[in-house]
């Protein structure tokens, strides 16, 4: 083996080395991506009144309270629709965020 086909070979290491950082990188900055957004979701779900959450009966300022929270929500779903359209968010992604946060929509206050 000549020096040439060594460097020929590390240059193509090199490059597959290259591709697989690039790779991680993307995952790694995707699985922050979609963990902004659980946490945008998370905060939303917070200010919601605990009583909302468990079906009691809500007074007038706590109902207006949920309904506020219910419209930052379905704007949290507008983006996350945006994002999918425009490739942002994979649609196995998108699919596990709207099954992990489907069930707390349906609250019996509104």
């Amino acid at each position: 083996m000549n020096i040439d086909s060594l460097a020929l070979y590390m240059t193509f290491l090199g490059l597959l080395a290259a591709i697989y950082q690039l790779r991680q990188n993307f995952l790694q900055q995707r699985t922050i991506f979609a963990d902004s957004i659980s946490k945008e979701y998370r905060d939303i779900i917070q200010r919601i009144p605990y009583k909302a959450l468990i079906g009691e009966e809500l007074g007038l300022s706590e109902a207006n309270a949920v309904h506020n929270e219910v419209y930052n929500y379905m704007d949290l779903c507008n983006e996350q629709i945006y994002l999918r359209r425009s490739n942002r968010v994979s649609k196995k992604n998108l699919g596990q965020l709207a099954r992990r946060y489907e069930y707390k929509l349906w609250l019996k206050s509104i």
